[in-house]
């Protein structure tokens, strides 16, 4: 079941923000349970409240959570860093995700654009071609030249395919 979406804004109410807090603390616990015991890793989480700084509310327990910190930070520095992120580092790379999908998107339009040019010129509703700009008519030519090459490779393959069928004595005239 997917979950619903979260409106992330501060909430005024003290109750309630301490309310949201501690369930989205128990569930952010919960998660962190789920992942150590299903993947086998060691893992804790340390979360600090605004309204207790000087006690922070940890899984599993201190003593779990102390030996885990003590074993992270005897490991060489590039090995902890290995798998780290910045907030920076982080909006780079979903940017350069998003700006993957969008190049996609924009070269997939571009071909439902040329097919629907190359359908109004093969329906009369493009007369001539212009108006049209330099990069359409040369995705247009690059796409009737494409069609073309595929058609006459659909045909060698059915006259291939009758002859055979001819040299069987299969084929009826």
């Amino acid at each position: 079941m997917a979950c619903k979406k979260v409106n992330l804004q501060h909430t005024t109410d003290d109750a309630t923000r301490q309310a949201i807090y501690k369930k989205r603390c128990k569930d952010l616990m919960k998660k962190v349970r789920e992942l150590s015991s299903l993947h086998g890793v060691d893992a804790c989480i340390v979360v600090y409240s605004e309204d207790k700084p000087q006690v922070p509310e940890l899984w599993p327990s201190m003593a779990a959570t102390s030996r885990i910190i003590e074993r992270f930070k005897s490991l060489p520095l590039a090995d902890q860093h290995k798998n780290m992120t910045n907030l920076e580092n982080f909006l780079k790379q979903c940017i350069a995700e998003l700006q993957e999908k969008v190049d996609k998107l924009e070269k997939k339009n571009e071909q439902r654009e040329t097919m629907l040019l190359l359908h109004k010129a093969l329906a009369g509703r493009l007369p001539s071609f212009v108006g049209l700009t330099t990069e359409q008519l040369t995705r247009l030519n690059s796409m009737v030249h494409a069609k073309l090459t595929s058609v006459e490779e659909r045909l060698k393959v059915l006259r291939a395919g009758s002859l055979s069928l001819q040299g069987c004595g299969m084929a009826h005239t």
